[in-house]
């Protein structure tokens, strides 16, 4: 029996004897878009694409805080017990990030 916990920056699936997170590399490009978008309202002179951009990294930020940061301390714990193995990149879209947690 497997259950599945999916947000927007990962996707968390348990089994009996582990448990694998999946960072989705999506998340860290949405960050980039909402950059983006800021230096093109501020370089444009078109401020609302400035705020709008800075708003939703704001958002995206608070977000992160909120669902990420437990389980990064849960992941940091794992892998400094020796029962974490961490596989992939944060920044590829075909090999993402994925960390596999031994119970």
């Amino acid at each position: 029996m497997t259950d599945s916990v999916k947000k927007l920056c990962y996707t968390r699936t348990e089994s009996f004897k582990d448990v694998t997170i999946t960072y989705n590399t999506k998340y860290n490009y949405a960050m980039y878009l909402f950059l983006i978008m800021m230096a093109i309202g501020s370089i444009s002179k078109i401020i609302a694409l400035s705020y709008i951009g800075f708003g939703l990294l704001i958002l995206q930020w608070v977000y992160s805080l909120i669902v990420w940061a437990p389980v990064g301390k849960k992941i940091k714990k794992a892998i400094k017990s020796g029962n974490a193995a961490v596989s992939g990149n944060k920044y590829s879209l075909n090999n993402p990030l994925v960390y596999v947690i031994k119970k």
